[in-house]
């Protein structure tokens, strides 16, 4: 099970132009993470909240999110329905919608697989999707719920199709991970700093600080904090210079992950085993072909 996250996420990124991207930040005068604000914004049912917001990127800062939506709202992305509430402007959705539509069109002109090889790729794809779509929870569908609401039109070419699918599965993907750590009543920070000492992506507070400060917007004194919680809950050993998960912390995160894997793959048991065996193959020559590989 631990290949399919990899394999999906590398099918989906291969999909993707660094200058597609740039070109798309360039249209919009915006930063990145300002884009990235955008695009939840756009994918949430609406009303837009703050809630909703955080609630769908809930490792960042609350104050981080609020200055993104300011930034949103004073380029005339986003305006305020009334005190709580916000919707995409005109310029937003056209910012969105446009650059979805020049996607696709790039997107049905490739041709990475013949023909009869991209529909039953597409048609596998779907029948996970459905089965996402269709099991009972846990995981919650947030992210995959809104992902179908672009989805595009039943006719439209394989390839976008393609696109469709695997966007929704790398969302309920995140779906699943969400779900599964919550249950052991963490937060997003709190989880992330947990992952990163568990991977060895950081060894101290300054590491973690220097790791996901600008990226999250919580500060080094946060980050000491939510190790001392971590430490309270006997997850993480603090007492000495380097940080170490201790085996009840190392056995928890084993549990989370192996729990969003069997949330994630549940819906492929629609598929039987030859299928399955064709989907990875599928999957591997259309990264590589994407690729140049």
């Amino acid at each position: 099970m631990e290949e399919w996250p990899t394999l999906l996420q590398t099918a989906f990124s291969a999909l993707y132009r660094p200058e597609s991207i740039e070109a798309w930040l360039s249209d919009s005068g915006l930063q990145r993470a300002e884009l990235s604000t955008l695009v939840c914004a756009y994918l949430c049912p609406p009303p837009l909240t703050f809630d909703m917001l955080a609630d769908w990127m809930p490792y960042n800062a609350p104050e981080l999110l609020r200055t993104r939506l300011g930034v949103l709202l004073n380029k005339g992305f986003i305006q305020a329905v009334n005190g709580q509430e916000y919707r995409l402007t005109d310029k937003g959705l056209e910012l969105v919608q446009s650059w979805t539509e020049r996607e696709r069109v790039r997107l049905a002109g490739l041709t990475p697989l013949p023909p009869r090889d991209l529909h039953r790729l597409s048609t596998l794809l779907s029948r996970i999707v459905q089965a996402a779509l269709a099991a009972p929870p846990p995981p919650g569908k947030d992210r995959l719920l809104s992902s179908r609401r672009i989805a595009p039109s039943a006719n439209a070419a394989p390839m976008v199709q393609i696109d469709q699918y695997l966007t929704d599965l790398v969302y309920f993907r995140d779906d699943a991970h969400v779900s599964a750590w919550r249950r052991h009543n963490f937060d997003g920070p709190a989880i992330e700093v947990l992952t990163l000492l568990w991977r060895g992506e950081a060894t101290d507070v300054d590491g973690l600080s220097a790791a996901l400060t600008e990226q999250r917007g919580y500060t080094r004194d946060d980050y000491a904090r939510i190790v001392e919680r971590l430490q309270e809950r006997g997850l993480v050993d603090a007492s000495q210079p380097t940080l170490a998960v201790t085996p009840q912390g190392s056995a928890l995160r084993k549990e989370i992950e192996a729990t969003t894997d069997r949330y994630h793959m549940f819906p492929w048991t629609v598929l039987s085993p030859v299928d399955v065996q064709e989907l990875r193959s599928l999957l591997l020559r259309f990264a590589q072909a994407l690729s140049g590989s």
